[in-house]
């Protein structure tokens, strides 16, 4: 698990898309919270608490098509 923002990477946060569908959340919620959790990676970037490439480019959608 990440322990500070640096630790967040696009293999984590798949993770924990991919739990949060086989929990069988609805698709709303889900969308929600990824979209959350983008906002809140951009933030990191605009205020150079985390340098490099945001990991929370992996969405919903990505995530259904990359594990079909």
């Amino acid at each position: 698990a990440a322990r500070c923002p640096a630790d967040l990477t696009l293999d984590l946060l798949r993770g924990w898309l991919a739990a949060m569908v086989h929990a069988g959340l609805s698709r709303r919620t889900v969308a929600r919270r990824v979209a959350a959790c983008r906002t809140f990676c951009e933030w990191l970037q605009k205020t150079a608490i985390v340098h490099g490439e945001s990991p929370a480019r992996v969405g919903y959608r990505e995530f259904l098509v990359g594990n079909a």
